[in-house]
């Protein structure tokens, strides 16, 4: 839906599969950085390259970037790639970072410690199979039950849903650890996982792009705080609130799922003041 309506209105629209979905082999490295934002900004460069190469489309020099959940958490670490590493080839026209869990190491990290259900489990085996596997942590048995070290591999091999996943595994999701991970990680401010999640938080720095940051304040999977704490860091470390604007949306709009096509609805409106189409002429 998107391709459809962003590319019939001008826009030239790409949509990155991250390392390890698509075509690529091995395990998404879910919640990383590194990989997420360059993911982004290789397609943008083959994009850029493709239109110059084809000279059917005209691409200009105007980059917006958006994402929701996982693609909010993208298009915010892209942005700061670009704008501390890649200032001199790109310039950020418009990001709209939306509903993403920008705060791992403390709100989303709650979240997991949490013993209270949670609306989509596999999202702590996912982060920490990608962080195990990455960084080179151990193995699964150092961190899960045995029942679970032996099963999650089989469980996020590609062939099953997040809806599958759910079904097969406790929620609490918590319940997968061992106690004492769970205890070290608790009373350890410098345990080895929690630096980690500190280095993949998006907090620790001053967007100077225009950038929306759009967040439900009922958001029941990634917590709203993610938002609030992420763009009050911003202005503490600098950033022009003019330039760095916080969209909250109501919680009468609904939970996570609801407000996504809202907030990408309010980027598509706002984008579209901001586009500048070159006719390409005969």
């Amino acid at each position: 839906l998107l391709s459809i309506v962003l590319s019939s209105n001008g826009y030239v629209y790409i949509a990155p599969d991250y390392v390890g979905l698509g075509s690529s082999n091995g395990l998404h490295p879910y919640m990383i950085k590194s990989t997420t934002s360059s993911s982004v900004i290789d397609m943008i460069r083959a994009a850029r390259k493709f239109c110059s190469n084809q000279g059917f489309v005209q691409n200009n020099s105007q980059l917006m970037l958006v994402g929701y959940s996982e693609g909010g958490y993208a298009t915010l670490a892209a942005q700061q790639t670009i704008e501390q590493e890649l200032s001199d080839e790109f310039e950020v026209t418009v990001s709209f970072p939306m509903a993403g869990p920008y705060d791992l190491s403390g709100t989303m990290a709650d979240v997991m410690l949490s013993a209270e259900e949670y609306g989509a489990p596999h999202y702590l085996p996912y982060v920490l199979l990608s962080y195990i596997e990455y960084y080179s942590l151990g193995e699964l048995s150092d961190f899960f039950l045995p029942e679970y070290a032996e099963l999650l591999p089989e469980l996020f091999n590609g062939e099953y849903s997040s809806g599958s996943i759910d079904s097969q595994i406790p929620n609490p999701p918590i319940n997968m650890l061992h106690q004492s991970v769970i205890s070290d990680f608790s009373n350890n401010p410098e345990h080895e996982l929690r630096n980690l999640l500190i280095q993949n938080d998006l907090l620790d720095w001053a967007p100077y792009s225009l950038t929306y940051i759009f967040h439900g304040e009922a958001d029941e999977l990634v917590p709203y705080s993610n938002s609030e704490i992420a763009y009050n860091s911003f202005i503490n470390n600098g950033s022009d609130p003019n330039i760095v604007i916080f969209e909250a949306i109501p919680a009468s709009a609904g939970g996570h799922q609801d407000v996504a096509l809202i907030a990408l609805q309010g980027a598509f409106e706002i984008s579209n003041t901001m586009q500048n189409i070159n006719q390409k002429g005969d």
